[in-house]
């Protein structure tokens, strides 16, 4: 859980909930990409790529607090199986908030399938190339 170092002053006080496993940050790190990015990875259980969520960058998103916060409402409701409406003007980013979030919440998995796709075509081109070797011992 965070709190924020502005509100307590009281170093005593501050160990204390150090030692709950509180983490305290200031008020301008909430702007801050890579404290947005660190905060929604494990929110999202979104592993982060060199300090960066990769498909944000991937996909040339802007993050701001806003919509982190908005992606972080939206995730919890779901979690909960609670059903969710997003309105608001015309061009205001619903439908990229929902795309950006449906990407990070399949990223893993995506990656995954990524990674089984090259092993297969690993493995495809390694009978393909054995195959034909044995073909060319026995029509030599």
């Amino acid at each position: 859980m965070y709190m924020f170092a502005h509100l307590l002053k009281d170093l005593s006080q501050r160990k204390y909930y150090e030692n709950l496993y509180f983490f305290f940050s200031y008020l301008r790190d909430l702007y801050s990409r890579d404290w947005l990015d660190s905060y929604l990875s494990r929110a999202l259980d979104v592993p982060l790529e060199k300090g960066r969520l990769a498909p944000i960058d991937e996909y040339k998103y802007v993050l701001t607090l806003d919509f982190a916060i908005k992606m972080l409402n939206i995730n919890e409701r779901a979690q909960c199986g609670v059903p969710v409406i997003i309105e608001g003007e015309t061009g205001v980013g619903k439908t990229a908030l929902i795309e950006m979030l449906s990407r990070l919440w399949n990223y893993s998995l995506i990656k995954n399938c990524n990674l089984f796709k090259e092993r297969l075509m690993d493995s495809i081109k390694e009978r393909i190339e054995g195959n034909s070797q044995v073909y060319k011992k026995m029509h030599l």
